[in-house]
């Protein structure tokens, strides 16, 4: 993309990417990490004054994760640094209706869930810059109406489930964790073996 811009006449600098986010939901997951609203919106206002003291003009946050949590952070970031800065700031979120319409033109035949977690369309963005981490033999389908179907016909799990009581290890709760955690421990939805470096670019 910046090479692209560059072409354009336009400078641009992309940032390391903040490793850590809002991911409480899988805690349940060894392994997982998760951080506060109030650290995640703290380390970009922060990192986004560093532009601003090194003369940036303008600057794009890049949502990786699209749940509505995650935006109002991200929105509430946003504010506070073109209030304080005066600066443009923007945020691309590929879940934007916009972007998804421009993605459903020039990927046809996209499969269910075709844009959820480790999905084809996740593990394709993969294959297109990192390959050798894909390892497509071991793929396997998996649908969530199937977990679905399960989860909301056992009360014993629906209840505590969607109001978040799964009680971790430090004492505190992981919420709303869906039919993910409660049914076939797994962390995505699609056929990740139907990938392609296409559907990536």
């Amino acid at each position: 993309a910046v090479l692209k811009l560059e072409k354009e006449g336009i400078k641009a600098l992309i940032a390391p990417p903040i490793p850590v986010g809002m991911s409480h939901h899988h805690l349940p997951f060894p392994g997982s990490l998760a951080v506060r609203p109030n650290t995640l919106r703290n380390l970009i206002v922060d990192i986004c004054q560093c532009f601003v003291d090194h003369g940036m003009k303008r600057i794009v946050l890049v949502l990786g994760h699209s749940g509505p949590e995650q935006k109002a952070v991200l929105f509430n970031a946003r504010l506070e640094v073109a209030e304080k800065w005066g600066i443009p700031i923007g945020i691309f979120d590929r879940a934007d209706p916009d972007i998804r319409k421009v993605v459903t033109e020039k990927v046809p035949g996209k499969g269910r869930w075709w844009g959820a977690h480790a999905s084809e369309g996740e593990t394709g963005d993969i294959l297109a810059c990192r390959p050798s981490l894909v390892h497509q033999d071991k793929a396997k389908p998996y649908f969530p109406e199937e977990a679905e179907a399960f989860y909301t016909k056992t009360p014993s799990l629906r209840y505590p489930a969607r109001w978040g009581q799964n009680k971790l290890k430090s004492g505190r709760y992981s919420y709303a964790p869906g039919p993910f955690e409660y049914t076939l421990g797994v962390g995505y939805a699609g056929d990740p073996a139907k990938a392609t470096v296409e559907y990536g670019n």
